[in-house]
């Protein structure tokens, strides 16, 4: 059984067709990009704070999630940290996409784009468990298996992947990347009506505490705009940005 659950899955053909088979809908790709989701890098599983912590919880460091809130100070020592450590941020959107009208209209396709370039890949009517220790215990599970569930059709997969990559796969119209680094739209209502209602789009949001987009993501940009002018939380712009395109080319 231990030895199940530490191998990784490759995922079937027919598993990335049910996940792909959408070529007769016109959809909302939402990318959460360079997420702050990861299991405890292996450069501080000795750190002594993710050991206390991983003690207390009965658990290995290489099994768990990194989380600022127990890992501050090994945190410290990674490389891009003030990107680390958040996962609540990707906790607290997934709840609002999978509930939006956007989604449960049939519109929404979801993908979690982590800062290791892993893509989770999320089932339309997947349920996410709204206590935050459930959906960690998910994550881990998902991060080393590869998939939820162990056996039958996936609900969540994960793809060792690219955001250039898989933009390239959903192949959108348009690819919005949405940063306080570009132009401020105060009616997305009808910058979403200009691309028509017969286009894929796909919206990239950060899904990262502080800090840009690398390099590598901005590249997939076609436009950058911003929803504010104030600094806002990754849910915050998500919803902004599902309400006006459930507004825009829905109803």
């Amino acid at each position: 059984m231990l030895r199940e659950l530490g191998a990784r899955v490759q995922i079937p053909p027919v598993a990335f067709f049910f996940f792909y088979s959408f070529a007769v809908f016109i959809l909302l790709f939402f990318i959460l990009a360079e997420s702050s989701l990861e299991l405890v890098p292996k450069e501080i599983r000795k750190h002594s704070q993710i050991r206390k912590a991983c003690v207390k919880k009965g658990i290995k460091p290489e099994k768990e999630i990194l989380d600022a809130s127990y890992h501050y100070n090994a945190i410290k020592e990674l490389c891009f940290a003030e990107k680390r450590g958040r996962p609540d941020i990707v906790h607290v959107c997934l709840l609002f996409l999978q509930d939006s009208l956007v989604n449960r209209e049939g519109k929404l396709r979801v993908f979690i784009h982590t800062l290791n370039n892993r893509v989770i890949h999320v089932k339309p009517d997947v349920r996410i468990p709204k206590h935050f220790d459930r959906f960690i215990g998910l994550m881990r599970q998902l991060l080393r298996v590869g998939r939820v569930p162990l056996k039958g059709e996936p609900l969540l997969f994960v793809e060792e992947k690219s955001i250039k990559d898989l933009i390239r796969d959903l192949k959108p119209e348009a690819t919005i990347g949405f940063s306080t680094e570009g132009r401020v739209i105060t009616d997305l209502i009808s910058f979403f009506k200009g691309f028509g209602a017969n286009k894929d789009l796909a919206a990239v949001v950060g899904g990262f505490p502080h800090g840009e987009f690398s390099p590598e993501t901005v590249e997939v940009f076609d436009d950058t705009i911003s929803v504010s002018r104030y600094s806002l939380n990754a849910w915050t712009v998500a919803s902004i940005i599902l309400n006006c395109y459930y507004y825009a080319l829905i109803v």
